[in-house]
């Protein structure tokens, strides 16, 4: 049996060398675990640290706000910024939203204007046997230009390209104060509230912004020199109610993308307000009991969806030239009090002006009527022209279409009902 003994010795060389490189295996493995294990005790050690230190932070920074000196609440909003970033680096959403509702609601509070000499509050006057005077100087509560900061802060943040962008976030700016606020090209992708908000200064600019949320600006009140949405974008619903523009206003080539828009009892009063060539793609939009004190153009606009004017009240001049009318429209018991014109507009779907007062010359030459047009009962009917008619000025280039009405013309003027 000497060869088996030969034989079986190479098989247990073998054997046992398998043997240890099994253990081997197993070893490396059972370290690579226990370093794995390891690693991510530490990490979540290490994050948890962070999180906690991102937090005291948090509550150090916030309390510069409440500090007198605006040097120190300056700091506090760049040092809010920053803490921001890093919630946003670590991922932590919800923590940078804490962070930007705590700047927003800095310019929500009470905003009083610096007295004559901002930088002395109270002097307090000792006169001494040397009859030296000892002057107390106190820092004032002046935050404009914290304020300002904050706005310019979160502008930035709201561009496109850049690297810490809070586009995603919600903003609630519900009563905040705003001093020549600059938003052109901002990014609104949350909800965006600005309910009762006071915008002051020279200008307030929103040119080329987009909103993609719901939008709302309720009782807002611009009261700057011009006030500018043009080519803005407003992705979601918006309202305007009862919002106030004191100074020149343009949403020129501005589009509302949302199911509504509203501007009911929106009041416009300054010199004039444009929303030329905009566009209303949205179901229903609504300029109910708006009011315009100078004048108005919606030039070329284009109002795919349902659309009132309903009581709506226009004292300057006002230009309703080429806009399009897709769907349905009611400027029932509108008024027009200045120069008018329809010229060449296109109304599409059914249109009522029943009730509607026109106190000056208005016009619809070369205006087209598709769907059925009602005139009826007007409050007043002062110089109002259209292609078949034959009044001075204008000679009658064409029949009246059977869809417009009522059928005897013109129409008979009904003393207005309160």
């Amino acid at each position: 049996m000497w060869f088996l003994d030969n034989l079986t010795q190479p098989a247990a060389t073998v054997l046992a060398s398998v043997g240890i490189i099994v253990a081997a295996v197993i070893t490396f493995i059972i370290g690579y675990l226990s370093r794995r294990q390891l690693d991510r005790h530490h990490k979540a050690t290490h994050t948890l640290a962070d999180i906690q230190e991102l937090r005291r932070r948090f509550v150090t920074t916030s309390a510069q706000f409440a500090d007198p000196s605006p040097e120190v609440r300056l700091a506090g909003v760049y040092a809010l910024e920053a803490l921001t970033n890093d919630w946003i680096d670590h991922n932590r959403n919800t923590d940078a939203q804490t962070c930007i509702n705590y700047l927003c609601g800095y310019l929500t509070r009470p905003y009083a204007p610096p007295t004559h000499d901002p930088h002395l509050r109270q002097t307090v006057v000792t006169v001494d046997a040397a009859t030296t005077v000892e002057s107390t100087y106190q820092h004032p509560h002046d935050d404009l230009t914290v304020r300002q900061a904050i706005t310019r802060t979160i502008a930035t943040h709201l561009k496109p390209d850049h690297q810490h962008n809070w586009s995603n976030y919600n903003y609630d700016f519900t009563g905040a104060y705003f001093h020549n606020a600059d938003f052109n090209d901002a990014r609104f992708y949350g909800t965006t509230t600005l309910d009762k908000a006071q915008f002051h200064g020279d200008w307030t600019s929103f040119s080329e912004a987009q909103f993609h949320g719901e939008t709302t600006f309720d009782e807002a009140q611009f009261h700057g020199m011009w006030t500018s949405f043009g080519e803005v974008q407003f992705r979601g619903a918006l309202t305007f109610g009862k919002a106030q523009f004191h100074g020149e206003t343009t949403f020129s080539e501005a589009q509302f993308h949302g199911m509504w828009t509203s501007f009911d009892e929106a009041q416009f009063h300054g010199m004039w307000t444009s929303f030329g060539k905009a566009q209303f793609h949205g179901a229903l939009t609504l300029f109910s009991e708006a009011q315009f004190h100078g004048e108005a153009s919606f030039g070329e606009a284009q109002f795919h969806g349902a659309l009132t004017f309903e009581k709506a009240q226009f004292h300057g001049e006002a230009s309703f030239g080429e806009v399009q009318f897709h769907g349905e429209a009611s400027f029932g018991k509108a008024q027009f009090h200045g120069e008018t014109t329809f010229g060449k507009a296109q109304f599409h779907g059914e249109t009522t002006f029943s009730e509607a007062q026109f106190h000056g010359e208005t016009t619809f030459s070369e205006a087209q009527f598709h769907g059925e047009t009602l005139f009826n009962s007007p409050g007043a009917w002062n110089n109002v022209y259209f292609d078949w008619d034959t009044e001075v000025p204008y000679a009658a280039e064409g029949s009246k279409p059977d869809n417009v009405k009522p059928h005897d013309w013109p129409p008979t003027v009904v003393e207005p009902t309160p």
